[in-house]
């Protein structure tokens, strides 16, 4: 079984997040890591929770830089700033 596979067993997306976050690092999945972040980052703001939003986009931005991905990493940085 996949680690999404485990990750989308539960319907609830936003319960998920932490099931997401323990999988990916279990395996050190860190784009996986990065992914999560980022849209957790996403559901924060969406959500009005801005500080919460910063520290999980700060987050996703270095993985992404730890992993050379550096449009990734521009992305979740330009998010960050817009808050």
């Amino acid at each position: 079984m996949s680690v999404m596979t485990l990750i989308m067993h539960d319907s609830h997306p936003i319960k998920n997040v932490p099931t997401a976050v323990f999988r990916f690092k279990q395996v050190d999945n860190r784009l996986g890591q990065a992914h999560v972040q980022r849209g957790l980052g996403d559901l924060e703001s969406t959500l009005g929770r801005n500080d919460a939003a910063r520290a999980a986009y700060a987050v996703a931005a270095e993985f992404y830089g730890a992993l050379n991905m550096v449009e990734d990493r521009e992305d979740a940085l330009t998010a960050l700033r817009k808050l």
